[in-house]
């Protein structure tokens, strides 16, 4: 592609493989029969480079062991899952992507790996609007006819990835003057994805893509490290505080009435309600990665004759209940502990970098997932776009704090970006 002439063979391969591993291309293109056997061939080159460079997954494995270590959890889990045949098919794929995306961390510099997050971003969305021109189905299915879909299951996860894909382009955009083609191409990413955002009419995204904005254009106008920290925990805080109270005093009903939506956050609330008595019964280990929602099970048949459901969901709609689900307590701890080591090592960093934009992008990208996951779910997801990218931003973040703690707050300016580097 000549807007990415930028970007080595390898690079070009890794945007193509994010790409369609991370979404429903395949199987829209070639259909659901064809997608098994090519959605396998292309962990084969993932796995291939994670081997070739097992060097930089040795690097930032020691970086980020919690990251590694729940990947490697969801795939012990098939040893108590309720279904083990689904959870060792499921985590396996996981298991694999997770540590190509670990690689890639260590092999490039923090704004190459932007630029590949742009670059990604801008792919993802010209092949939903490319679906949308020739599939049919991409411009909608039952229940929402006339809401696209794109390369994705639903309207939501095509929301999701817009949202995400909107703030990733735009970031790189920012970063990438000289390459004027390139940057063209990303500002383009970042309109395409801006307009799938509106048609996917998917609240929830369209919510979390202001938040994130609005928290990019804050820190990046403060400057003093206190302040950055300050500002950004404030703005979380108060929002969770102010979100919780709205939905428990009804002060939302009257705009839910506007838009058409019920203050059941279109029923995720009762679902949620009928699903936490499941979480409590196995707390600590969970029910095994992706076992729990076996359709044809007895808990799946109880939750969907529930008189607040009725239907026979396929996931909780709650990043938090999900996961507790799949790895139980165990699982969220290590992912606190990730959180935790890769906030403190940037906030360490945030307000000393003398141009901090990449991560300030990536750190906004970390707020707004999780805020993605109080009605959606895509923590662990397996063939998942967003947890992929969740996954390189975490490493990458974790690298450069390790580095910084070793060489003092100064980063060193970015290689090229056909050199691989920290």
């Amino acid at each position: 592609m000549a807007s990415m002439s930028d970007f080595s063979p390898l690079q070009k391969a890794i945007v193509v493989l994010v790409v369609l591993g991370g979404t429903e291309t395949i199987r829209t293109f070639a259909g659901a029969a064809a997608e098994r056997s090519l959605m396998l061939a292309l962990l084969i080159p993932m796995v291939a480079i994670t081997v070739l460079y097992t060097r930089h997954l040795v690097r930032t494995s020691l970086a980020v062991p919690e990251l590694i270590v729940l990947h490697v959890f969801a795939v012990v889990s098939v040893s108590w899952s309720v279904a083990p045949h689904l959870t060792l098919i499921r985590a396996l794929p996981l298991l694999v992507t997770s540590c190509f995306m670990l690689t890639i961390a260590s092999m490039f510099s923090m704004r190459q790996v932007l630029l590949l997050l742009g670059a990604i971003a801008t792919c993802t969305a010209l092949a939903s609007l490319l679906a949308v021109a020739l599939i049919p189905s991409a411009r909608g299915t039952p229940p929402w006819d006339t809401v696209w879909r794109g390369v994705f299951n639903h309207k939501n996860a095509l929301g999701s990835s817009s949202s995400f894909g909107l703030l990733l382009a735009a970031g790189a955009a920012l970063v990438s003057q000289g390459q004027g083609r390139l940057r063209k191409f990303l500002i383009l990413g970042a309109l395409l994805n801006a307009y799938l955002l509106l048609v996917s009419e998917s609240r929830t995204s369209q919510i979390t893509t202001i938040f994130g904005f609005g928290l990019l254009g804050v820190t990046l106008v403060t400057r003093r490290k206190l302040a950055s920290a300050a500002i950004i925990l404030l703005v979380v805080t108060l929002t969770t505080m102010v979100v919780y109270s709205a939905f428990s005093n009804g002060w939302l009903d009257p705009v839910f009435a506007m838009v058409g939506r019920k203050p059941t956050l279109s029923g995720r609330i009762p679902l949620w309600e009928v699903t936490w008595p499941f979480v409590k019964l196995r707390p600590w280990l969970g029910w095994g990665y992706l076992a729990f929602w076996d359709p044809e099970s007895t808990r799946v048949m109880a939750i969907s004759q529930s008189p607040a459901i009725w239907y026979v969901p396929f996931y909780s709609h709650n990043g938090l209940i999900e996961t507790l689900l799949n790895v139980g307590v165990v699982g969220l701890m290590l992912l606190a502990l990730l959180l935790t080591r890769v906030f403190g090592g940037i906030l360490g960093i945030l307000g000393t970098t003398a141009d901090r934009r990449e991560l300030v992008v990536f750190f906004a990208f970390i707020l707004c997932f999780l805020l993605h996951n109080a009605t959606e779910s895509s923590i662990l997801e397996r063939d998942g776009i967003m947890w992929m990218q969740f996954t390189l931003i975490t490493a990458k973040l974790g690298l450069v704090a390790k580095a910084s703690s070793r060489q003092g707050p100064a980063l060193a300016p970015a290689p090229s970006l056909r050199r691989a580097g920290a």
